[in-house]
């Protein structure tokens, strides 16, 4: 036989009177009309002026974004009329030496260069020999590039 360890079940330990509950929302207010604890004067509200200092909102001022966007426009505006009006019909591609045709560059070896001391001052000291030994195309690369019809000794002689 097992003993109820709870013995308590029913009760809850707090007592209050009785309708303690039901009228304490109605005390309540009247309580809080009897003791008001501050009175103020009859015509306290209509005489009472606060001066509050006002706050400055910033202004911010777009005229210096106009200035700025309307600087920005006319470049653009005088690029645009620039480039239209200096643009060249010529190909503005570089000019390489891939893209020169073989019979082109053999005729203006031939006809073209008459004589290449005429053009060169003669007082000043300058080797060509060494010039040309130290630039990126060798004469390997041009004789490569002319073909194996052109005879080398006919180019190298200056």
């Amino acid at each position: 036989m097992t003993k109820d360890k709870n013995t308590y079940r029913n009760k809850t330990g707090f007592k209050t009177p009785d309708n303690y509950f039901g009228n304490f929302e109605v005390d309540s207010l009247r309580a809080l009309k009897d003791n008001q604890s501050m009175k103020t004067p009859d015509t306290y509200f209509e005489n009472f002026k606060v001066d509050l200092p006002q706050k400055k909102s910033k202004v911010v001022q777009l005229k210096h974004f106009y200035y700025a966007a309307s600087a920005i426009a006319a470049i653009l505006i005088l690029a645009f009329i620039l480039n239209s009006l200096f643009k060249s019909d010529v190909n503005q591609d570089e000019l390489k030496f891939s893209s020169i045709e073989q019979e082109e560059l053999e005729d203006y070896i031939e006809n073209e260069i008459e004589n290449p001391l005429d053009y060169i001052d003669q007082d000043l000291e300058f080797d060509f020999k060494k010039e040309f030994e130290n630039s990126q195309i060798g004469s390997q690369k041009i004789i490569y590039y002319i073909g194996d019809d052109i005879y080398e000794q006919d180019y190298l002689d200056f």
